[in-house]
């Protein structure tokens, strides 16, 4: 358990406007964040389970192991951040870009991925059990075999 406070919104916005990006050892929670940015960050580890993150800018962002279990990333802008070991199950990434983004070793058990940008993504070795794909844009994308996908 962290001995670090609780952090929301407005208390994390106003910290990265002062510089911080390294986050790790606090408790976070985001709701609502359309618009806002938050490239760069270092989130790695945290548990942002039930995080409502629609339209934030994450690009760049080391989010390797964090827990985004049911949370909302819908439009987020994804591109070029560290996902591996994150778990995303039963999440929500609609319209999301992930262009350039590592999810290796993911876990996206039971998320929706609708509509999202996944260029240069790798999600080699993720779990994609029960996973919901529909109108993704894969160029070079990395598969959890290996394999390239192109459609």
């Amino acid at each position: 358990m962290s001995d670090k406070p609780l952090l929301e919104n407005e208390e994390i916005f106003r910290l990265y406007d002062t510089g911080v990006r390294d986050f790790t050892g606090y408790r976070l929670y985001l709701s609502d964040p359309i618009g806002n940015n938050l490239s760069g960050v270092n989130f790695s580890g945290l548990d942002l389970s039930e995080s409502y993150i629609e339209g934030i800018n994450l690009s760049g962002a080391n989010l390797s192991g964090t827990f985004f279990n049911s949370a909302c990333l819908d439009l987020a802008n994804l591109r070029g951040a560290n996902l591996s070991r994150v778990r995303l199950s039963m999440a929500s990434l609609i319209g999301a870009d992930l262009t350039n983004a590592n999810l290796t070793g993911a876990c996206l058990v039971g998320t929706d991925v609708i509509g999202s940008n996944l260029t240069n993504a790798s999600f080699l070795g993720a779990d994609i059990e029960s996973i919901y794909l529909k109108e993704n844009i894969y160029r070079n994308t990395i598969w959890v075999d290996g394999s390239i996908r192109n459609e």
